[in-house]
């Protein structure tokens, strides 16, 4: 296989998919992490969208993290995805969800008034509500066993879960089926390693210095 670089800013949920991926199938890679206020010219001129993650595969680059993902299950197993091309769809359906939610999120987040606070909660929580209606696994996004999608599930629960412990929020206190995945994956090494060791300090730090509402 050639070397695989992950080109990453280590705050990222995105990136922390590709992360929890090539960590959980154990594959050997490298980790570049870059200022994204400051972006290296280098990186600009591999990431099309300037955005990460971006994947170095010997010479070549990949760009966008579902698709990263995806590449990264073909070449090291297949596992990650159902075969069945109809339970496949339906996967790769919820990962474009989760990436709305992750929007979401971070929008919320954001707020700057209690005023846009409040509309973007409700509109996290809806979306939050569905993706707690769908999970048909116990400790997993589906019931076939650990998928692309939980790779993609993990950062948003694990964010979620700190504003509820730090900020007194409570997004997740009736949702068991998303606090059981949480529960039975965020203290693995595949996703503790798959972020900073100070995450939750450095979150809250930035948080405050955007001055957002969350944090008055």
């Amino acid at each position: 296989m050639k070397t695989l670089e992950l080109i990453s800013f280590d705050l990222c949920p995105f990136v922390q998919r590709s992360r929890i991926t090539l960590l959980k199938k154990q594959v050997d890679h490298k980790v570049t992490n870059i200022d994204l206020k400051n972006k290296p010219q280098w990186f600009l001129n591999i990431s099309p969208l300037g955005k990460v993650p971006c994947l170095k595969v010997g010479d070549d680059i990949l760009f966008e993290s579902s698709v990263i993902n995806e590449y990264l299950d073909e070449t090291t197993g297949g596992e990650f995805l159902p075969k069945d091309p109809l339970k496949k769809a339906q996967i790769r359906a919820w990962i474009e969800f989760t990436s709305t939610l992750t929007s979401s999120w971070y929008s919320m987040t954001m707020s700057k008034t209690k005023e846009d606070y409040d509309e973007r909660k409700e509109i996290f929580q809806g979306q939050l509500n569905r993706l707690e209606k769908n999970i048909t696994g116990d400790t997993t996004f589906d019931d076939s066993g650990f998928t692309l999608a939980d790779t993609c599930i993990l950062p948003i629960i694990q964010r979620t879960k700190l504003l509820d412990d730090h900020y007194k929020t409570s997004f997740l206190s009736d949702k068991p089926k998303l606090k059981n995945i949480g529960l039975e994956h965020l203290e693995k090494p595949y996703v503790l390693e798959s972020v900073p060791s100070d995450f939750s300090q450095r979150m809250v730090a930035f948080l405050f210095d955007a001055e957002v509402y969350l944090s008055r």
